[in-house]
């Protein structure tokens, strides 16, 4: 199954027999979320595409924070696509199930908030 990408929002995107078709088939692939990531990567603007020699040895889940921290301050957004910080995830060669875990992590600290159906991160209102 290849990727299509629509430049549409969701609810706008009309689908046919085929592509009903095609959406139960790669729903039951197990690698799908990274393989959806990875096909909306290249349209990513991220802040950090060079390793930076100085850098210190962080844990993974600190890396991945500091990816999506750095990315929402510098973008100045209050609110992120789930999939957009998995596909910045991915490219980076870290897993969806690391972002996870850092989420669940951040959430419980009160910095991050995810919505219910895991569509959007929030950035926590510190003011």
């Amino acid at each position: 199954m290849a990727v299509r990408k629509h430049k549409k929002s969701y609810h706008e995107i009309e689908t046919d027999e085929e592509m009903e078709e095609e959406l139960g088939t790669a729903a039951q692939d197990p690698d799908i979320y990274d393989r959806l990531a990875r096909s909306i990567a290249p349209e990513i603007s991220l802040l950090d595409d060079e390793e930076d020699e100085n850098r210190d040895s962080r844990d993974d889940m600190s890396k991945v924070y500091s990816l999506i921290l750095d990315y929402m301050q510098g973008h100045r957004l209050a609110r992120l696509e789930y999939i957009r910080a998995e596909a910045m995830v991915v490219q980076k060669g870290w897993k969806t199930e690391q972002l996870r875990e850092m989420l669940d992590f951040y959430v419980e600290a009160d910095v991050f908030r995810v919505s219910a159906d895991r569509t959007m991160i929030e950035l926590f209102n510190t003011d």
